[in-house]
């Protein structure tokens, strides 16, 4: 049968037969999009954000409305891009759409005669008719269109808002690179933060995107002593800012000492390294990852180059503070004929990577990158030392996902399981387990079987 496939019910009665016609069809290319990102669990105003095309133009694709797109070419264009971005078949839509808007779509339901209804006596009641139907359907849309314009006069002759809700506290430790401020506000706000630690409001400029709800966080490099920022919103629609937020942020001025994987304050703009410390900085370039890198399974390779023996690799979350998330611990990678290189595994989120490079004495090299995890699933690996093991892994609810996997000795197995997994080893002594890049070390003194229960983000927790 045809996409329209029509299923026949009939009812049989004395003078005859009524039949009634029940069809059905396959979806549009609209009504694919709007499922796919519902699927996907994002709304139209992300998907602007992410894709770069106004959201106006997607809910046109989605409801199939050709007069609210622009020309064909760029139509299609955006169908492409939208489709690929759901994970969707692009050419597959893009012919869709092409057979949709050639050939109209017949009706999909045919008429049928209703069969004839007894005669009653007309009630002096009320009665609603076709007319006062129509009525009340007008009336709804004017009272609904007053009130549209009305929110949006509201909205065009008030400035956004924002307001600041972390840090708790403004005094940072010694030589804290950076701090992060975060707070709510306008939904869909476009945040600005300025600043340096003289209040001059020029050499900083960060900015960052309020969620749907009104949330928003930003990154800022911090000196000793005290840093101002000013904070400010800009709706994106009407292009009001809102009202400025000033902060002062102080770092501590009296130890000149760097902690243990820190990665040293900013020079002030202007003061070269060696009138400090006399001895140059470390060079340092970096050139993976890319800014903006976005990662599907969570593996991020870092590499550069740099005149120092080492450099000192860490990461920071920068996504909602509720559902903050433990980063790979700070790593030291070699530099070997002036390259160095490594791969970490981070979870889902978005994460700012920082490299640190300094000779002895010399004042710290620093770059940066944001990048974005779309990992969901953890890299459970399990290394066999002096002596070989069983691997089992499964759900909490008893389901299994790996059974009888043997590791000999000296082997490894790395398993991409689901975040949240029971591990059973045969042989504990023998096992030393990582989990999305960290390490936990053995899991056993003895030669037994032991269970843990495994959850991203966590430490692996052992069951009785």
């Amino acid at each position: 049968m045809t996409a329209r496939q029509e299923a026949r019910v009939g009812t049989r009665a004395t003078s005859g037969e009524t039949w009634s016609y029940e069809t059905q069809r396959a979806p549009n290319v609209g009504e694919i999009l709007q499922t796919a990102r519902e699927r996907k669990g994002v709304d139209l105003a992300r998907a602007e954000r992410e894709t770069k095309i106004r959201a106006r133009h997607l809910m046109a694709l989605e409801a199939g409305d050709l007069a609210d797109l622009p020309a064909p070419v760029y139509a299609k264009g955006f169908l492409r891009n939208y489709s690929t971005y759901l994970g969707l078949d692009a050419d597959e839509m893009v012919d869709r759409w092409r057979k949709e808007i050639d050939q109209p779509r017949r009706a999909d339901t045919p008429t049928v005669k209703p069969p004839p209804q007894p005669i009653t006596t007309p009630s002096r009641g009320f009665k609603l008719t076709s007319g006062l139907v129509v009525a009340l359907v007008l009336a709804a849309i004017v009272f609904a269109f007053v009130g549209y314009v009305g929110l949006q006069l509201v909205r065009f002759t008030q400035n956004p808002e924002i307001t600041l809700s972390g840090p708790a506290i403004r005094q940072l430790q010694a030589n804290t690179p950076f701090v992060t401020l975060r707070g709510g506000g306008t939904p869909n706000a476009i945040i600005t933060a300025t600043g340096t630690d003289t209040g001059e409001a020029d050499a900083l400029v960060r900015n960052a995107n309020a969620d749907a709800s009104g949330a928003w966080s930003l990154s800022l490099e911090v000196n000793k002593g005290e840093n101002h920022f000013t904070i400010t919103g800009q709706d994106p629609e009407t292009a009001r800012n809102s009202d400025p937020l000033k902060v002062i942020v102080t770092v501590p001025v009296e130890d000149d000492a760097l902690p243990q994987g820190d990665l040293g304050p900013v020079l002030p703009e202007g003061v070269a390294d060696t009138e400090i410390t006399g001895i140059p900085s470390a060079e340092l370039l970096l050139t993976q990852p890319q800014k903006g890198l976005t990662t599907k399974d969570g593996r991020v390779k870092v590499e550069g180059t740099s005149d120092a023996e080492n450099v000192t690799v860490s990461f920071q979350w920068r996504g909602n503070p509720d559902v903050a998330k433990n980063p790979p611990e700070a790593r030291v990678v070699a530099v070997k004929d002036g390259i160095f290189r490594d791969t970490f595994q981070l979870p889902k989120g978005r994460w700012i990577v920082w490299v640190s490079a300094s000779n002895d004495g010399g004042y710290p090299a620093v770059e940066e990158a944001n990048v974005r995890s779309l990992n969901d699933r953890m890299a459970v690996r399990i290394d066999a030392v002096d002596g070989k093991t069983r691997v089992k892994i499964s759900k909490p609810n008893g389901d299994i996902l790996k059974e009888k996997i043997l590791i000999s000795d000296g082997q490894s197995r790395t398993f991409r399981v689901d975040p949240d997994v029971i591990l059973r080893v045969g042989n504990a002594k023998a096992a030393k387990l990582t989990i999305d890049g960290e390490e936990f070390g053995m899991l056993g003194k003895k030669a037994l079987p032991v269970e843990y229960r495994l959850q991203q983000g966590k430490t692996p927790r052992q069951i009785d």
